[in-house]
Formats: C-alpha cells, structure tokens, sequence
C-alpha cells in the first residue's frame, strides 16, 4: 500500500488521500488498519475504517464485506463521516 500511495502522490502531489482500510481485527496489530495509518502518514492523508455491527463474523474486515452487509448507501456515508471527523 506504502509505495503505491507515494507514486500516486507523486502524480498528484495536491490531491487530498482517503485510505480506506481492511479492519483485520482478528489479526494481530491489525495490519490493514496498521498499514493504512502508514500510508496515509505518508501522505497527510485520511484514514476510514468500515464499520459493522458487533456480532459480525470473522470473514467481515474491508468496504466490500461492508458493502455486501449493509449496501452501498451505508459505505458511502461511513467514508463521508471518515472524511469529516478527520477535518474537524
């Protein structure tokens, strides 16, 4: 992820970045959410995680599972919100 956010960056060094994450939250550090915090450091960019209801199942960790469960409405709004609480 690291060194495609930087060349992306390079191509459009003005653009503002909103990582979206995998939330490996049955793996230890939580690497999607770990290496999404590096990107977007790298870049001054944003981090939004998906969110789910807390009995999902193991299997459900990124936008896509996110999308599945609760539709695409749902992961529009949860990016929105992402974006917004990380400017206020």
């Amino acid at each position: 992820l690291l060194p495609v956010t930087l060349a992306v960056k390079k191509l459009s060094p003005s653009s503002i970045f909103v990582i979206c994450a995998d939330d490996d939250f049955m793996r230890g550090g939580n690497p999607g959410i770990a290496k999404a915090k590096e990107a977007a450091r790298a870049v001054n960019g944003i981090v939004v995680t998906p969110k789910f209801p807390e009995n999902r199942s193991e299997e459900m960790t990124d936008f896509n599972d996110m999308r599945k469960s609760a539709g695409l409405s749902e992961v529009h709004s949860c990016i929105l919100r992402g974006v917004k609480n990380a400017k206020s």
